[in-house]
């Protein structure tokens, strides 16, 4: 990063955005969490139209929720345009965000879904999976449950845990595809190694009842603390 380096400067600026707790085990320090260090250092890139920069910048803006100014959200709105046009898919998907919510400029679903199509053609996991969401809800497009479908097995093949979690659901329920409870129950798994609360919730009732495996009470007990711990107040 001191010399100049861009892809250095730009992790340097997210590790500073996160901070980095210390690791005695590896004798490395702790990197306190800096909003004014890694703005300055996304600034700098930014000013050389470097895109990946121009959307943490704007994120970081978006997520200052006391800080937040109108003057701040449309200076974001401002840099997911540019990196947009730099065909930088997450800036589709967090310009989309900000169109559904009207943040920094006027609410538009039409532009919505227009910018989360673009992100999901690009590969943006978490853009196919609100997309998915908007076709089974009906927001800012007709609802289509076999593009939800699509979109949620497209995504959870790529490794998103909610997407995994709806697959799951698909696989039993055999909506869309073959009606296979093991299948569901390995897609709800999947979703674990990302700490999904929804996929230990589901796989706790299955414990307690014995679905698709033995009853297993402290299994369920576990996953269902795991999921609690988690936040979701029907574990809770």
């Amino acid at each position: 990063a001191e010399q100049k380096h861009k892809e250095a400067r730009f992790e340097l600026a997210l590790k500073h955005s996160e901070g980095i707790t210390a690791n005695k085990k590896h004798n490395t320090p702790e990197l306190p969490k800096s909003f004014n260090k890694a703005i300055n250092l996304l600034n700098e890139l930014t000013n050389e139209e470097y895109a990946p920069a121009m959307r943490e910048t704007a994120r970081l803006y978006l997520e200052q929720k006391e800080n937040r100014t109108t003057a701040s959200t449309k200076t974001a709105y401002k840099y997911l345009l540019k990196a947009v046009k730099a065909e930088d898919a997450a800036a589709m998907r967090i310009l989309a965000d900000c169109l559904y919510r009207g943040t920094g400029c006027k609410k538009d679903l039409t532009k919505m879904i227009y910018y989360l199509k673009l992100a999901a053609q690009k590969g943006d996991l978490k853009a196919q999976a609100k997309l998915a969401f908007c076709y089974e809800n009906g927001i800012g497009i007709k609802p289509d449950f076999k593009a939800t479908f699509l979109h949620h097995k497209n995504a959870a093949e790529q490794g998103h845990a909610l997407s995994q979690v709806k697959m799951g659901d698909h696989s039993i329920s055999g909506e869309f595809t073959n009606q296979d409870l093991k299948a569901g129950i390995e897609w709800y798994k999947k979703a674990l190694s990302k700490n999904n609360p929804l996929a230990f919730y589901k796989l706790a009732l299955f414990s307690l009842q014995g679905i698709g495996t033995a009853v297993n009470e402290e299994q369920a007990f576990e996953y269902l603390l795991k999921s609690s711990n988690l936040g979701y107040s029907k574990a809770q």
